[in-house]
């Protein structure tokens, strides 16, 4: 009875690690997509990530996302993504060596925040939920630090995911901000 209680435990665990794995698999693909799309100069679209809507530059076309923390290397590619996509990327190192003291500033003046969990220091990850929170600013936190995963976290942006603050709706026709609308 218990070898099988603890057999069943075991299945189940190695169909749930199945399908993470399987859905790290598939993330991994479609930002490949869009990265490829992105250098040949094709629009990203349904065939260039899975699950991002035609209009996935539209949606971030005039926008202003503050990306804080990742990689400083890697700064001048997500800013070649961002600008693909027609959005505009700052830049806050998370508090290595700017001061937290700006976050807010930076926040307020940004559309959305991108937050890459496994690059920013615990103090700074507080700060930016702290605040995106306070005013209600959409912010997205994620996994992944490197290129294909800010790609990733841009299409999921595009579609107005968020972990914490205020839903992106849908861009005005005008190009308004998300925050006019």
């Amino acid at each position: 009875m218990r070898q099988q209680a603890r057999l069943d435990a075991l299945q189940a665990h190695n169909q749930a690690l199945a399908r993470q794995l399987e859905a790290a698999r598939s993330e991994l693909e479609s930002a490949e997509n869009l990265l490829e799309a992105l250098e040949s100069g094709d629009e990203p679209g349904p065939a260039g990530l899975h699950g991002c809507p035609a209009d996935c530059a539209a949606a971030l076309a005039n926008r202003c996302i503050l990306y804080v923390g990742g990689r400083q290397s890697l700064i001048s590619r997500y800013r070649q993504i961002a600008e693909r996509l027609g959005a505009r990327l700052i830049h806050h190192d998370g508090g290595s060596e700017e001061t937290l003291s700006r976050l807010p500033d930076l926040i307020h003046g940004a559309d959305a925040v991108l937050c890459p969990t496994d690059r920013i220091s615990h103090n700074a990850y507080y700060h930016v939920k702290s605040h995106c929170k306070r005013v209600g600013k959409p912010c997205l936190f994620y996994k992944g630090g490197g290129v294909s995963g800010f790609a990733f976290a841009m299409a999921r942006l595009s579609r107005g995911e968020s972990s914490l603050g205020a839903e992106p709706p849908a861009p005005a026709a005008s190009g308004g901000r998300w925050d006019e609308a």
